[in-house]
């Protein structure tokens, strides 16, 4: 071994010691009291108006000469600190939260440990240029909402709880914001720890989601919220790392939930396997297969070039109630719980005796569209529909049942009070229509809240086939939040392959279904080298697994803390704290 060879790796060895350092000083940090949060923030606002401030004098003090030397320097550092200064102000709430769950002195003990002697000793001999070079680094992790914000973006979002309660109670997208803030609110904490800590970053590395989430895999009493929420971690994991397929080295990706309803994942770049896929082992028309096609590819906007959106195929009977959503069941979309029923469909056509198909099926779509639970709920709160259309007992809204109030009142040749404010609502509903595929088959699209947690608010591809009264159904999400991917990710969409049912013929499947698979956790054991025990189940041991594990932290996790610690601007901290130390 060379010379140089031996110095390198001494070096390596000294770098190693001194992140471990870092990261059992992190770990200390993340384990102490917090302080007040809003304290901190109006602390690092006043930092940062304190460094605008003195920006001003710089760039604006009275001067002998326009074109000296000392001229030059303040106005190049004048116009940094003026930059830094805004941006301190503009970025206190997010530095002042980081320094609640990490106190400074800590924080400074921990970049201390790895921040080598030469450049402390540089940073107290020039400390204006050591501020400018702290000032430039702070910009550029900060500028365009750049890594910072983008890791405390996703990191919040694999720390926020699978059902968020109240999300539905409204259609209004404000509603649905109040709805979302106590829940981020409250994963704040969970995200600074996985931002800063080198133990729970390589936790969450191999785990493969958040501190939050796997404490609601663990502690929920619903089996659907936590089957939801495994796959969900698995989605979301993915899409940070740009993948088109789940990431079967952590624990979400091959997990027993993923394994046991999710057929196939793939680039949604690949269209004829993708075809495939939609058309699962369900018969159907070629003419109404290149239609449901052609909406999966349009209807979630998102990128269908190589690489920009994976594609996820859910399991055909695997338990889910995705399929008696695609058949017309009660959880269904209203417009196929009518088609679904034969009395409701009958009612329908006596209510409408000369309405062509086209027109038939389009006053199918907007009776379904009014009959959403959400609207009739709030028709019945602004009093436009009496009280009675829903449920006496829960305040459910039963479907089929309001859905053939309407038909009976239409049929009635006196309605009663109740029946016409019933007409009045569904009467003066805008007028849906559906599309003409081919002579005799009609599309459109609708939407419900699914039944899998994962999923939420669904899209409805629905084809109806006069010829042969059969109705093709398609169930498509995707995975967003307001319309937005992780920072820097990919999008995701599920599908569920297409289901048919005959008209009038409720949650009968006309094809056979493919077998239910037998899902094992031997990967899991393999990762995480926590074996499983005897009698335990699947789900016990991958509770225990989220609880035990505990994470070995690798150079790149103490790298990744580092990193966000520096970017928070506390690196500047710590340099300007050696320069008065060495003054004393």
């Amino acid at each position: 071994m060379s010379d140089f060879q031996k110095f390198r790796r001494e070096m390596k060895i000294a770098s190693r010691q001194k992140e471990r350092e870092a990261g059992r000083l992190i770990g200390k940090a993340v384990a102490s009291p917090v302080t007040t949060v809003a304290g901190n923030i109006a602390e690092d606002f006043r930092a940062g108006r304190e460094q605008y401030q003195t920006s001003q004098e710089e760039l604006f003090r009275p001067r002998d000469s326009l074109f000296s030397r000392e001229t030059a320097e303040d106005i190049g550092y004048g116009t940094l600190n003026e930059l830094t200064g805004i941006t301190r102000m503009l970025t206190s709430p997010i530095t002042g939260a980081a320094r609640s769950v990490l106190p400074t002195e800590t924080i400074g003990q921990a970049i201390s440990a790895v921040t080598p002697e030469s450049v402390k000793r540089l940073a107290a001999e020039y400390p204006r240029q050591a501020q400018a070079v702290g000032n430039v680094a702070e910009l550029a992790g900060l500028r365009g909402s750049g890594t910072l914000f983008g890791n405390a973006i996703n990191t919040l979002a694999e720390n926020l709880p699978t059902r968020i309660d109240n999300f539905y109670r409204s259609p209004d997208p404000a509603s649905k914001l109040q709805a979302v803030a106590g829940p981020a609110i409250g994963a704040v904490p969970n995200t600074m720890y996985e931002m800063f800590s080198p133990e729970a970053i390589a936790k969450k590395r191999v785990i493969g989601t958040g501190r939050g989430r796997r404490q609601e895999y663990v502690t929920d009493p619903k089996a659907a919220i936590r089957e939801g929420s495994m796959r969900e971690s698995a989605f979301i994991d993915a899409q940070k790392k740009r993948r088109m397929t789940p990431d079967r080295d952590t624990v979400v990706g091959s997990s027993v939930e993923m394994q046991r309803y999710v057929e196939d994942a793939f680039d949604m770049a690949d269209r004829p396997r993708a075809k495939q896929a939609v058309k699962g082992t369900t018969d159907v028309p070629e003419v109404i297969l290149d239609r449901a096609m052609n909406h999966l590819y349009k209807v979630h906007d998102t990128p269908t070039t190589p690489g920009g959106t994976q594609l996820v195929v859910r399991r055909q009977e695997s338990g889910e109630k995705l399929q008696a959503e695609a058949l017309g069941g009660s959880t269904a979309t209203p417009s196929l719980v009518l088609l679904s029923s034969k009395p409701t469909i009958d009612l329908a056509r006596k209510a409408f005796p000369d309405m062509d198909d086209k027109d038939f099926y389009g006053m199918i779509r907007t009776v379904g569209n009014a009959s959403d639970a959400l609207k009739v709920r709030e028709a019945v709160f602004k009093e436009v529909l009496p009280k009675n259309v829903l449920n006496t007992t829960s305040g459910a809204v039963e479907k089929a049942r309001f859905m053939q109030d309407y038909f009976k009142a239409k049929l009635a040749k006196n309605p009663n009070e109740r029946q016409q404010k019933i007409l009045d609502y569904f009467d003066g509903q805008k007028k849906l229509e559906v599309n003409e595929v081919a002579d005799g088959i009609y599309s459109y699209s609708a939407s419900h809240r699914s039944t899998a947690q994962d999923l939420g608010g669904v899209n409805d591809f629905i084809a109806i086939d006069a010829n042969t009264n059969t109705v093709y159904t398609m169930i498509s999400d995707g995975h967003d939040l307001f319309g937005m991917d992780p920072v820097g990710g990919t999008s995701l969409i599920n599908v569920v392959p297409m289901e048919s049912f005959k008209i009038g013929t409720k949650g009968k499947a006309s094809t056979p279904r493919t077998s239910k698979v037998e899902p094992n956790v031997a990967k899991i054991e393999e990762i995480t080298g926590i074996p499983k025990r005897p009698k335990e189940s699947n789900q016990q041991y991958q509770q225990r697994v989220m609880v035990e594990y505990k994470g070995d932290p690798t150079r790149a996790d103490y790298k990744e803390a580092l990193g966000n610690i520096g970017r928070t601007g506390m690196l500047t901290g710590v340099l300007a704290s050696k320069e008065e130390e060495e003054r004393r």
